[in-house]
């Protein structure tokens, strides 16, 4: 709705007011579409021997949105709705999925008793009280005990996740540096946008199906 917010107001003529409301929408509707891939993670102990599976579907859905663009895009050009009508009838559709989801998706009780089913001793229960201060100085404590490797690990999954990503945000303007023509950029943009998405779609999964199989029995 803030996204809708942003692009909407600006066409009416109030963009000093509703300007803030893209960046905040943006922010976050990246934090939301992390917590939402971590409801995935209630399915855990339903599909036991299919955990890779749903980790590797947790990680899909980012690629996988890859297709949004391309798909606000298509509609845009084939229906001849603006941008805003376009997100407007995607925040309806949004609201359906959410409810859904709030009714299929597995309860923390139902978690729980899945979880003592599975294997057959029941765990640990959450705390009552979300301690944040206690919580990250335990946090700290576990990285000190191997500070050099957690370092490392850190710095090598920055750099491996940042590249792509830097790529990423300028494969128009490398495309069209590239080859000459501002089209070319665009087409290149499309395919990489299109083959991120086909990666979470297909190889992703295979992967996590793959892992289940052959994986450490």
């Amino acid at each position: 709705f803030l996204i809708w917010l942003g692009i909407v107001g600006p066409a009416l003529g109030y963009d000093p007011i509703t300007q803030w409301a893209f960046a905040i929408g943006v922010l976050v509707c990246d934090f939301g579409s992390m917590l939402n891939s971590f409801s995935f993670m209630s399915l855990i102990w339903h599909f036991p021997g299919r955990q890779a599976l749903i980790l590797s579907l947790i990680n899909a859905t980012y690629q996988v949105s890859s297709f949004f663009p391309l798909v606000v895009e298509y509609v845009m050009d084939n229906f001849g709705i603006t941008l805003s009508t376009t997100i407007g009838a995607y925040i309806g559709g949004v609201c359906i999925a959410t409810y859904i989801c709030w009714m299929v998706v597995p309860s923390q009780e139902e978690y729980y008793a899945k979880a003592k089913e599975t294997l057959g001793m029941p765990l640990p229960k959450p705390p009552k009280v979300l301690e944040v201060r206690k919580m990250s100085w335990r946090a700290w404590e576990v990285l000190r005990l191997h500070t050099r490797d957690h370092v490392c690990s850190g710095l090598a999954i920055s750099v491996a996740f940042s590249m792509p990503s830097f790529y990423m945000s300028f494969a128009a303007a490398y495309g069209e540096a590239l080859f000459g023509h501002k089209r070319d950029g665009d087409r290149l943009a499309e395919i990489y946008v299109s083959l991120n998405g086909l990666v979470g779609l297909v190889l992703a999964p295979i992967g996590g199906t793959l892992a289940d199989i052959f994986g450490v029995k």
